[in-house]
């Protein structure tokens, strides 16, 4: 989008939120990575027991999941927002 209309201050905003994206993908990735492992082998490995790592380590991840899911969403939105209005902005007022 910068190669074809240039440095104008809505795209350089639409890029600076694209840039922001990389972080959040690989921290979903990795959030999702830790939850495979841990219904893959953690729950052999630690069996259900009342106050454990059985109990803690899935609502951690479900609550950092949902987080970082959530996070990602948010800018996924914003950065398509902003990348719009920077091409259309001056057709849609």
């Amino acid at each position: 989008l910068a190669g074809l209309v240039g440095p104008l201050p809505k795209v350089q905003t639409h890029q600076h939120y694209g840039q922001m994206l990389l972080p959040w993908v690989i921290a979903l990735f990795l959030v999702a990575a830790a939850q495979w492992l841990w219904f893959r082998r953690g729950v052999q490995r630690y069996p259900a027991t009342r106050g454990g790592i059985a109990t803690v380590a899935p609502v951690l991840l479900a609550a950092a999941s949902i987080v970082v899911g959530l996070g990602t969403l948010i800018l996924v939105v914003v950065i398509g927002d902003t990348g719009a209005r920077a091409v259309w902005g001056s057709l849609l007022g």
